[in-house]
């Protein structure tokens, strides 16, 4: 089995590109996360591979989970695709993630994080794929983007011909206090359907969260001509995220994770 949920944190060194905003190095989430795993913060190469290590121990205690993909954090950007330090609260760069990945490749793979408004996504996307990422991770009310943006289409479009898994949150999110409200919204990504490939499939759906794929051509771009599909998807989509009911990835969704991480 393979866990394709397990967020990778880091304190910034001079060459991992990670970043941790004094506000969240104060919050309970990461004072939790320090004091769970005796992490020091004026020791941050000590204190982040000590986390890499406990994670790796936790695999090992695992009677199923066998393997885990780890998920980095892209930043916010600026209208103009520039990263933006002042409002972006944590950031993991998709470099460390493979770094860390890379040092363990029987037991952890590299989920990257890429927001599709910096002005480089796609020839991001296009350099992690092609360095053995196994899916790409975003978060659009933290990160600052309205994935219903018609400009990603492109981007989406690049996502589905490379055929690997897209893994969103949507609903309450609680990393950042001001973290965009309207972007919560899982029918935004419905909303260019009509002119790129991206559907909602059964990831871990509840009533305040739920994670959707990007599923290749194959399949999703049906959804372009299909309007009785899209409807359906949005019948289901809603019902099932009104009953707070927690579901298994869908074996759609889970064969395509299983062949991506399958590629050499």
């Amino acid at each position: 089995m393979i866990d394709c949920h397990v967020h990778l944190a880091a304190l910034r060194t001079e060459e991992n590109g990670c970043y941790i905003s004094p506000r969240m190095l104060r919050s309970p989430l990461i004072k939790f996360l320090a004091w769970k795993h005796n992490l020091n913060a004026q020791d941050a190469a000590w204190s982040n591979q000590k986390y890499v290590d406990d994670l790796l121990a936790e695999l090992g205690k695992a009677r199923y989970v066998e393997k885990a993909v780890l998920l980095g954090m892209d930043g916010v950007y600026d209208a103009s695709g520039v990263l933006d330090a002042g409002k972006t609260e944590f950031l993991v760069s998709n470099d460390y993630v493979f770094r860390i990945a890379h040092a363990y490749p029987d037991r952890l793979w590299p989920g990257v994080s890429i927001n599709p408004q910096r002005r480089d996504a796609i020839e991001e996307l296009d350099r992690c794929v092609e360095a053995g990422a196994k899916l790409v991770k975003v978060l659009p009310n933290t990160q600052g983007f309205d994935p219903g943006n018609r400009k990603y289409i492109p981007f989406y479009r690049r996502l589905a011909r490379h055929n690997i898994p897209f893994l969103s949150h949507v609903g309450y999110e609680s990393l950042r206090a001001d973290a965009a409200e309207p972007l919560r919204n899982v029918m935004a990504f419905a909303a260019p359907s009509g002119s790129t490939c991206t559907a909602p499939v059964r990831d871990r759906l509840s009533a305040r969260c739920v994670s959707l794929a990007v599923l290749g051509a194959d399949r999703v771009a049906r959804c372009q001509d299909d309007h009785q599909d899209e409807q359906s998807v949005r019948q289901e989509v809603s019902h099932l995220e009104g009953s707070g009911r927690r579901l298994s990835l869908s074996r759609s969704a889970h064969d395509l994770l299983l062949n991506s991480c399958a590629a050499p």
